[in-house]
Formats: C-alpha cells, structure tokens, sequence
C-alpha cells in the first residue's frame, strides 16, 4: 500500500485558509450528519432553551425576564459513567444527578445557564466546551428519578 499521500494529506499544514475552510466544512457536515441521524435510540432531539435577560427597573437594580430561544436540533449524549446516584449529607437522602453533553451545530445559540423543561424534569447547561469552529458543545445536568434520553 502506498502511504505516500496519506502523509503529504496529514502533514498538510493547517495555516493554509483553503485547507483550512474545507476542513472546517466537512467537519460542519459530519457533525450535521451525526446530530440528524437516528440511527440509535437518542436520534436528534428539538429544544427550546430558555434564557434569563436581566431588565433594568426604573428607580434602580434590576429584574430578569425569562426569554425563550426559538427550537434548535441538539444531540444528547448521555456521560454519567456511574448509577448518578449522590447522596446528601444535609437530609440524608439520595437524587440522582446526570450528565449529559449537548452537541448543535457550530452557530448554536446557548449560553451558560440556559435551561430547560420536559413533563417530568428540568435540564441546565452548566457550562460551554471550548470552541472548535464546525461544532457547539454545552455541559448539561439534570436531577431525576430516570433519565430517558442519551445514546
């Protein structure tokens, strides 16, 4: 086997914009693709987050207005290695925490502390994964009995 492209494609330097902006496309794609395939149980999943906006008052401080981002196409991965379950050293008692990661496309609007609520739980992003300019990657928890999404 010839190994003599495979080595000019992977030592090809990454400073070049052309070879640059096409890698960054078929990234873009291939994320696309992975989020939209349901393929598996998880499959894509719409979200509307939720977003708190503070509002100036009048005489002073300030208010928060809950704000609802328009429906975006996530993929929910589910990264609680163990059972999730914590236990409290306060009431002892136990919740179970799971976390997940929320992959969009690379211009997905999310934010630390948006959240979000299906019939039986609500979800947080905790934080935001470094940008990689094809793919948004958020940190989510939730507290529940039973989580049903995830792959």
């Amino acid at each position: 086997m010839d190994y003599s492209l495979m080595v000019v494609y992977m030592s090809a330097p990454t400073k070049n914009p052309i070879f640059t902006d096409i890698v960054t496309g078929l990234l873009r794609y291939t994320t696309d693709w992975f989020i939209n395939q349901t393929a598996t149980i998880a499959g894509p999943i719409e979200i509307a987050l939720h977003r708190r906006q503070p509002v100036d008052k009048p005489g002073g401080g300030r208010d928060f207005q809950d704000v609802v981002i328009p429906l975006q196409t996530f993929r929910f991965i589910n990264q609680t290695v163990s059972n999730g379950i914590n236990y409290s050293s306060n009431d002892d008692g136990m919740v179970r925490r799971d976390d997940y990661i929320l992959i969009g496309s690379y211009d997905a609007d999310i934010q630390p502390n948006d959240w979000w609520k299906d019939p039986y739980r609500q979800y947080k992003v905790e934080g935001l994964l470094p940008a990689n300019g094809y793919e948004t990657r958020a940190a989510v928890v939730v507290f529940t009995g039973n989580p049903d999404y995830g792959s």
